[in-house]
């Protein structure tokens, strides 16, 4: 576990899924650890299938008991959330740590409007009026750039474009100050200009409200912007952990180099070169092999590589890396 006590808001431990199944439990998240500091801008990264979605829901509580069991500890602000009960982690999610969601439309009640869905949000958090409540909305939706808040105030979801849903669903989230955000792949549905103002968005509300941020994408180019540190995710475990600067200048694990190497930089984007690809798939959590999970799409597999797994290490004082190949 992390040792800066002082600054860390959220630490994770060891944590891992398992999908209740008679015949064969599965295993969506394995052993995943990790923190991140008051303020900080974190980045979880890898193909669809990863387990990084899960991973959020696990922090939120919001995987069905009756399907999902979660082990290991999971600390905010060095309160264990999977101790709680449901009452009170109701008063933690949504508060102290809120999530957007990957696909506004679906996230938003679509027979219900803008403005009461957000001012229902504020209500159920804090005991106040509700005149002061719609004042509250109106400010926090002119604070994530939605233009006429009065006259969206009474429109519904379908009445929206995407990207003004996506900054309903910004503003929703803050509308508690909370002190953690967890955004799942938020611009994915928008389109490229959309996306950087959305991007763009995040990245000034983090700084001025002191906010830390847990990014889900498997966009580098989002990573390269906004992150500050990166986690890079594969078949349910982390197999890195580096500040953005560091994993992209040197990339230690195979799988993080692939990704890198996929992206067209440059010239790339104009060439015709073809790019560079990983081979394969990510495994299916009933076919994740013994010992490495990516050594069946690794160049460099070796016979210990399925032999055990590798377990995050730290290497050079500032990435840690789970890869039998790299030296301390």
């Amino acid at each position: 576990m992390n040792n800066n006590q002082e600054t860390t808001l959220l630490e994770v431990d060891n944590l891992k899924v398992t999908i209740k199944d008679k015949k064969r439990p599965l295993h969506p998240v394995r052993g995943v650890s990790f923190s991140v500091d008051q303020g900080q801008r974190v980045c979880l990264v890898g193909e669809s299938g990863c387990g990084k979605t899960m991973t959020a829901f696990s922090i939120l509580r919001l995987l069905p008991e009756d399907q999902f069991s979660i082990s290991g500890g999971i600390f905010f602000d060095k309160i264990n959330i999977l101790s709680l009960a449901q009452e009170e982690m109701r008063k933690i999610r949504g508060h102290q740590i809120a999530m957007v969601f990957q696909e506004p439309m679906t996230a938003l009640n679509p027979v219900l409007s803008i403005g009461f869905q957000i001012v229902e949000a504020i209500r159920v958090h804090k005991p106040i009026p509700k005149k002061e409540a719609i004042d509250l909305a109106l400010s926090v939706m002119t604070n994530v750039g939605i233009p006429n808040p009065n006259l969206l105030y009474n429109q519904y979801p379908h009445q929206l474009s995407g990207g003004l849903r996506q900054r309903v669903m910004i503003a929703m989230a803050l509308s508690c100050n909370p002190r953690l955000l967890i955004a799942d792949e938020p611009t994915t549905a928008l389109d490229v200009t959309v996306q950087a103002q959305i991007l763009e968005l995040i990245c000034l509300l983090s700084t001025e409200m002191d906010l830390a941020l847990v990014l889900i994408t498997h966009n580098l180019g989002v990573v390269a912007q906004i992150a500050q540190r990166v986690l890079v995710m594969y078949a349910g475990s982390i197999v890195e952990d580096a500040p953005a600067r560091e994993l992209f200048n040197s990339p230690l694990h195979p799988y993080t180099k692939g990704l890198i190497a996929s992206v067209p930089y440059g010239k790339d984007k104009m060439s015709k070169r073809r790019l560079s690809s990983i081979p394969g798939r990510v495994p299916a959590l009933h076919e994740i092999p013994q010992g490495c999970a990516f050594r069946d799409r690794c160049k460099w597999a070796q016979n210990i590589c399925s032999e055990k797994a590798p377990e995050l290490r730290r290497v050079n004082g500032k990435q840690k890396v789970a890869c039998h190949l790299v030296n301390v």
